[in-house]
C-alpha cells in the first residue's frame, strides 16, 4: 500500500490535493493529512509515508525545514512541494536539499497526476533514482509548454518533406474531381520547413 501524507496549513488545499489524488483511481494508496511541518514530522515517524506533498510556507515548521528533517531522520521518504513559492534561488535551494518536484499553485488535476504519479510508480517499483521534470517549477498545464516547466527544444536539423510524383498526384486528383486535370512536372524543389519560421506580414499602403 502506497502512503501519501499531504501537508498544508490550508484545509481547503489539503482536500483539493486529496481529491486530485483520489481522482487518479489508484487502488493501492492511503492518504493522510497534516496542518503543519511539526505535525507532519510526527506523523511521518509514526506512519512512515512513501511520499509527502508539502506546502512551503507554514507556521511552526516550513516545508523546507520539514524536508531537511525528513532527509536527516527518514531519508527513504520522498518529499515534493506544492507551493506559491517561485523564487529561483528558493527553488534551487529546495532541489539542492533533495525535493523531488515543485508544483506551483494554482495547478490543475492533470498537472498533479503528471508529476506525482510517475514518482509513486518509481517508489512502487523500487527505482532508486527518481527522474525529475526538466525545469525547476511545474505550473498549470493549460498554459504553454514552457509554463509547465517543459521547454520545447528547437529542432536541430530541418525536416525534409517528400511530395508524391506528378503522375500519382494527377491520378489522385482526377479520381475525386469532376473535371480532368493535367499536370506537368517542373524542376524538383526540396521543401524544407523549420519550426521557428516566421512569415512576413502583409503591409497595407
Amino acid at each position: 500500500m502506497m502512503r501519501v501524507l499531504i501537508v498544508d496549513d490550508s484545509t481547503a488545499m489539503q482536500h483539493i490535493l486529496r481529491r486530485g489524488l483520489v481522482s487518479a483511481e489508484l487502488t493501492d494508496i492511503e492518504i493522510r493529512l497534516a496542518s503543519n511541518g511539526l505535525e507532519a514530522l510526527e506523523a511521518a515517524k509514526q506512519w512512515a509515508p512513501n511520499l509527502i506533498l508539502s506546502d512551503w510556507h507554514m507556521p511552526e515548521m516550513t516545508g523546507l525545514e520539514l524536508l531537511q528533517a525528513i532527509n536527516h531522520e527518514m531519508p527513504d521518504i520522498k518529499v515534493g512541494f506544492v507551493t506559491t513559492e517561485t523564487s529561483d534561488d528558493r527553488i534551487r535551494e529546495a532541489h539542492d536539499a533533495g525535493v523531488q518536484f515543485v508544483i506551483n499553485k494554482p495547478f490543475t488535476v492533470e498537472t498533479l497526476h503528471r508529476v506525482v504519479l510517475p514518482v509513486l510508480e518509481q517508489i512502487r517499483t523500487g527505482t532508486t533514482e527518481v527522474t525529475r521534470l526538466k525545469g525547476a517549477i511545474d505550473t498549470d498545464v493549460d498554459a504553454s509548454e514552457e509554463s509547465r516547466g517543459e521547454v520545447a527544444q528547437p529542432i536541430s536539423k530541418p525536416v525534409v518533406v517528400n511530395f508524391p510524383g506528378v503522375e500519382a498526384l494527377e491520378e489522385s486528383i482526377n479520381r475525386v474531381g469532376s473535371r480532368a486535370v493535367f499536370m506537368e512536372a517542373i524542376d524538383t524543389i526540396s521543401s524544407v520547413f523549420y519550426t521557428n519560421l516566421k512569415l512576413p506580414q502583409k503591409r497595407t499602403v
